[in-house]
Protein backbone atom coordinates (compact mmCIF):
# COMPACT_ATOMS: atom_id res chain seq x y z
CA UNK A 1 0.00 0.00 0.00
CA UNK A 2 1.32 3.50 -1.14
CA UNK A 3 -0.99 5.48 -0.26
CA UNK A 4 -5.14 5.65 0.48
CA UNK A 5 -7.55 7.92 -1.16
CA UNK A 6 -10.60 9.58 0.10
CA UNK A 7 -13.07 10.45 -2.88
CA UNK A 8 -15.99 12.78 -1.84
CA UNK A 9 -18.16 15.08 -4.77
CA UNK A 10 -15.36 17.50 -5.71
CA UNK A 11 -12.36 16.61 -3.25
CA UNK A 12 -9.97 14.04 -3.45
CA UNK A 13 -7.31 13.25 -0.06
CA UNK A 14 -4.73 11.25 -0.46
CA UNK A 15 -3.15 10.26 2.92
CA UNK A 16 0.18 8.67 1.85
CA UNK A 17 1.26 5.55 3.57
CA UNK A 18 3.06 5.98 7.10
CA UNK A 19 5.88 3.49 6.55
CA UNK A 20 6.84 4.99 3.03
CA UNK A 21 8.73 7.87 3.34
CA UNK A 22 7.80 10.32 0.28
CA UNK A 23 10.47 12.58 -0.26
CA UNK A 24 8.84 15.85 -1.84
CA UNK A 25 12.04 15.89 -4.55
CA UNK A 26 11.58 12.28 -5.53
CA UNK A 27 10.88 12.34 -9.23
CA UNK A 28 8.76 12.38 -10.94
CA UNK A 29 6.60 13.97 -8.16
CA UNK A 30 6.93 17.70 -8.99
CA UNK A 31 8.07 17.14 -12.70
CA UNK A 32 5.12 14.86 -13.72
CA UNK A 33 2.23 15.31 -11.01
CA UNK A 34 2.24 19.06 -9.63
CA UNK A 35 3.61 20.71 -12.68
CA UNK A 36 1.94 18.75 -15.80
CA UNK A 37 -1.21 17.42 -14.10
CA UNK A 38 -1.95 19.54 -11.34
CA UNK A 39 -0.54 22.56 -13.03
CA UNK A 40 -2.31 21.44 -16.17
CA UNK A 41 -5.79 21.19 -14.89
CA UNK A 42 -5.54 24.94 -12.93
CA UNK A 43 -4.37 26.44 -16.19
CA UNK A 44 -7.34 24.78 -18.08
CA UNK A 45 -9.80 26.02 -15.03
CA UNK A 46 -8.16 29.84 -15.74
CA UNK A 47 -8.85 29.58 -19.10
CA UNK A 48 -12.61 28.12 -18.53
CA UNK A 49 -12.90 30.89 -16.06
CA UNK A 50 -11.89 33.58 -18.35
CA UNK A 51 -13.64 32.18 -20.75
CA UNK A 52 -16.87 32.21 -18.62
CA UNK A 53 -17.15 28.66 -18.56
CA UNK A 54 -16.49 28.04 -14.73
CA UNK A 55 -16.75 30.23 -11.57
CA UNK A 56 -13.66 31.38 -10.27
CA UNK A 57 -14.14 29.49 -7.24
CA UNK A 58 -14.61 26.46 -8.68
CA UNK A 59 -10.69 26.51 -10.33
CA UNK A 60 -8.70 23.24 -9.33
CA UNK A 61 -7.05 23.66 -6.45
CA UNK A 62 -4.29 21.40 -4.06
CA UNK A 63 -2.44 21.51 -0.41
CA UNK A 64 0.49 19.09 0.00
CA UNK A 65 1.16 18.75 4.08
CA UNK A 66 4.58 17.96 4.40
CA UNK A 67 6.81 16.58 7.15
CA UNK A 68 9.86 18.19 6.22
CA UNK A 69 10.73 16.96 2.76
CA UNK A 70 8.51 14.15 3.19
CA UNK A 71 4.85 14.22 1.61
CA UNK A 72 1.93 13.40 4.23
CA UNK A 73 -0.86 14.33 2.75
CA UNK A 74 -2.30 15.64 0.11
CA UNK A 75 -6.06 16.93 -0.95
CA UNK A 76 -7.22 18.27 -4.52
CA UNK A 77 -10.19 20.45 -4.03
CA UNK A 78 -12.93 21.86 -7.22
CA UNK A 79 -12.04 18.63 -8.92
CA UNK A 80 -14.22 18.15 -12.07
CA UNK A 81 -15.59 14.43 -12.11
CA UNK A 82 -14.47 13.48 -15.05
CA UNK A 83 -11.15 14.55 -13.97
CA UNK A 84 -11.18 12.27 -11.17
CA UNK A 85 -10.36 9.47 -12.96
CA UNK A 86 -7.29 10.85 -14.64
CA UNK A 87 -5.64 12.26 -11.19
CA UNK A 88 -6.09 8.76 -9.43
CA UNK A 89 -4.25 7.18 -12.49
CA UNK A 90 -1.65 9.74 -12.27
CA UNK A 91 -1.40 9.41 -8.47
CA UNK A 92 -0.62 5.51 -8.67
CA UNK A 93 1.43 6.02 -11.60
CA UNK A 94 3.59 8.87 -9.70
CA UNK A 95 3.87 6.81 -6.54
CA UNK A 96 5.11 3.61 -8.03
CA UNK A 97 7.76 5.58 -9.44
CA UNK A 98 8.46 7.23 -6.50
CA UNK A 99 8.44 4.30 -4.32
CA UNK A 100 10.61 2.02 -7.05
CA UNK A 101 13.63 4.97 -7.15
CA UNK A 102 13.66 4.64 -2.87
CA UNK A 103 14.03 1.27 -3.59
CA UNK A 104 17.12 0.84 -5.66
CA UNK A 105 18.85 3.42 -3.23
CA UNK A 106 18.62 1.23 -0.28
Amino acid sequence: VLAYINAEKDMIQITLAEDKNFDINTPPFTSFFVERVLAKMQEKDREDVGKGKLDPEKTVSFDIKQDGNIIREMTIRNLRSERSRELKSSIRWTLEKMYERMKQKT
